[in-house]
């Protein structure tokens, strides 16, 4: 029978960005390359999902608009939240088609690295 490790388990990724097109986008990516990707839109989703569910790593953009990301982060950290997080700043000139495959391979190597899981598994 094979071990845990063996059986490479999807990373299950919380994705939030407020641009529904933007946060659909980036989640295609993430979700072909393997992740298990629950997406949401602001920060209110954010720590009503955090109250309930683990993740293994949190993709969130650095400007949601209701909120100090920064801060939230903090807050979370003081409350004992240990996963890690990933800031983006997906705008209209770096999420597009051409260029957004790039952007899901460097989220990808990202969300190993910050992890600790090594890329073979995946």
């Amino acid at each position: 029978m094979p071990s845990v490790s063996q059986q490479a388990l999807p990373l299950h990724i919380l994705l939030c960005e407020p641009h529904p097109d933007h946060n659909q986008l980036i989640a295609n990516q993430l979700d072909t390359s393997g992740l298990l990707v629950d997406r949401i839109y602001n920060a209110r989703q954010l720590t009503e999902r955090l109250a309930y569910y683990h993740y293994d790593a949190m993709i969130i953009n650095s400007l949601l608009p209701d909120q100090n990301i920064l801060a939230l982060i903090n807050d979370l950290r003081m409350i004992g939240l240990k996963t890690p997080v990933l800031y983006i700043d997906a705008n209209e000139s770096n999420i597009n088609n051409a260029g957004l495959q790039g952007l899901s391979q460097q989220l990808l190597q990202d969300i190993l690295q910050a992890s600790a899981i090594p890329e073979q598994a995946h």
